[in-house]
């Protein structure tokens, strides 16, 4: 009985095994990449006098007038507009945050 039970244990370690060996860089590629990424410190704020509502790539942020939001984000995400706002229609880009943006005020009217 227990030589079966260890017989089908180390089956199933050398059936395992390549599958392990192959996902393991696959692993260390996806994490490298993450923490290689510059991330960028702005301040968003809201010049106009109507409440604005941004997306900050996957986060939606909202701003009463003449409100500002300090966020971190990484270099090339983009920033879209939600709704029909002033000068932006829904979904248009408002701008691309870039490492030259690290530290700015961004005013949105």
């Amino acid at each position: 009985m227990i030589r079966h039970i260890v017989a089908r244990l180390a089956l199933v370690a050398l059936v395992s095994m390549p599958i392990a060996s192959n996902a393991a860089p696959l692993l260390l590629v996806a994490n490298d990449k993450i923490a290689h990424q510059k991330m960028v410190k702005i301040t968003l704020k809201n010049g106009s006098t109507e409440t604005r509502t941004v997306h900050v790539g996957e986060q939606t942020i909202t701003l009463q007038p003449n409100e500002s939001t300090k966020i971190s984000t990484a270099a090339g995400t983009v920033v879209t507009s939600v709704g029909d706002q002033g000068k932006h229609k829904d979904g248009e880009t408002i701008f691309q945050v870039g490492a030259a943006l690290n530290g700015a005020i961004c005013t949105i009217s």
